[in-house]
């Protein structure tokens, strides 16, 4: 008698194995989907990481500003400045959920200041060597590069630079000896002071894209990449707040202000409701915007252009040295008649301040600054945003 062994077909078998790879497959497929989300995970940490770092070194920097909010520099007071450079593009972002592309970005602010440390030096290279100082020049500025030829640098191809000028440094009026707090009266010796379309000795055009970027050690100046939007705004105390709704409260600029319920009589007349962060030199675009700095900015020299160069608005602190300096200024054949002890236009008695040949571009004080970065996560193109805050009253 023959005994019958137990066993698989041949269909039986390929039935098997098809259903061991399905299985397989669809095991492979699960550990890619969660390696997928482990890296993105991993990347908005690191981006996140990044931001926060960045935001915590420009807010270091900016409570170890030399100066107050002050628009003018008292004479031989020695204290550096503070310029805040507004250039023509608007902090508008918008994602696209489409093409997941960011548009309407602001790329050319400036930060510029002295800084004074009480704790740790300011360490950075000069001439291929590291120099550490307890007084420096900071800029905070953004480059870009057109990374996909079409003509603009987009959202996530520019990059925020800090540049720190270790002082005292190489005066760039003359190079024969150093500059230091003390020599900052002169606008000229600032980094991003301006060039002189006249000769007084004043510069009254400035370039935001005109700050070099320093290359050697490379990436020593890169505060953060796949830069957004560097945004400064200054704080307006007369400028108009208005209730929009799930926006909140806005101000002149924001998407929302023109359809937004007026919080006060209808003219927004009064000072209720008012006070806010707005871009230097607004009604270039937002038509009907008011306050103290959403106009532009006065001439330095009184009678000439604006400082500034196309488009570019600048609230600086000003000094007051170029009232004693033996230059005239706004050539009208007078010296320093601001302080001469002299009533040179016969209104409000000596040396009003008509008389003075040079002005501030904003003759106000600074009462607060916001800073708002945003960075693009490149793989899912997701947009982080880091807001720094500073206030410059007492107390």
């Amino acid at each position: 008698m023959r005994l019958l062994r137990g066993g698989l077909t041949i269909v039986e078998m390929l039935v098997a194995m098809a259903a061991a790879l399905l299985l397989l497959l669809a095991t492979v497929q699960i550990f890619s989907f969660i390696g997928e989300g482990v890296n993105e995970g991993r990347s908005l940490i690191e981006l996140s990481g990044q931001i926060r770092a960045t935001r915590n070194r420009l807010r270091e920097d900016l409570e170890q500003i030399t100066v107050t909010g002050a628009p003018l520099i008292k004479r031989t007071s020695g204290a550096g400045y503070l310029s805040v450079i507004e250039g023509p593009m608007r902090d508008s972002s918008q994602l696209n959920p489409e093409s997941r592309e960011v548009a309407n970005v602001d790329l050319d602010d400036v930060l510029a200041f002295t800084v004074a440390s009480d704790g740790e030096p300011f360490t950075a290279y000069v001439n291929g060597r590291l120099v550490e100082s307890h007084t420096a020049e900071i800029i905070w500025f953004v480059r870009g590069s057109d990374v996909n030829s079409n003509g603009m640098i987009d959202a996530g191809e520019a990059t925020l630079y800090r540049r720190v000028i270790p002082l005292p440094k190489t005066s760039p009026v003359d190079a024969s000896r150093t500059a230091t707090l003390a020599d900052f009266d002169d606008m000229r010796e600032r980094f991003v002071g301006g060039v002189e379309s006249t000769s007084a000795a004043i510069p009254d055009v400035i370039d935001p894209t005109a700050v070099p970027v320093v290359t050697s050690p490379a990436g020593e100046d890169v505060a953060i990449r796949n830069l957004v939007s560097f945004d400064v705004q200054v704080f307006d105390s007369k400028t108009p707040v208005r209730d929009a709704g799930a926006a909140g409260w806005v101000t002149a600029g924001h998407a929302n202000f023109s359809t937004a319920t007026v919080l006060n009589d209808a003219t927004e007349s009064d000072n209720i409701r008012k006070g806010g962060f707005v871009d230097l030199f607004l009604t270039r675009e937002a038509s009907g915007a008011t306050g103290r700095f959403v106009t532009a900015p006065l001439s330095p020299i009184r009678g000439g252009g604006f400082l500034s160069g196309a488009g570019v608005a600048v609230w600086t602190t000003f000094p007051e040295a170029y009232e004693h300096d033996g230059i005239d200024q706004d050539g009208d054949s007078a010296v320093d008649e601001g302080f001469d002890g002299l009533d040179q236009n016969s209104t409000n008695g000596p040396d009003d301040v008509a008389e003075r040949e040079t002005q501030p571009p904003y003759p106000y004080p600074l009462r607060g600054l916001r800073v708002r970065i945003r960075v693009l996560e490149p793989n899912k193109r997701q947009v982080r945003q880091s807001t720094v805050t500073i206030s410059f009253m007492p107390g």
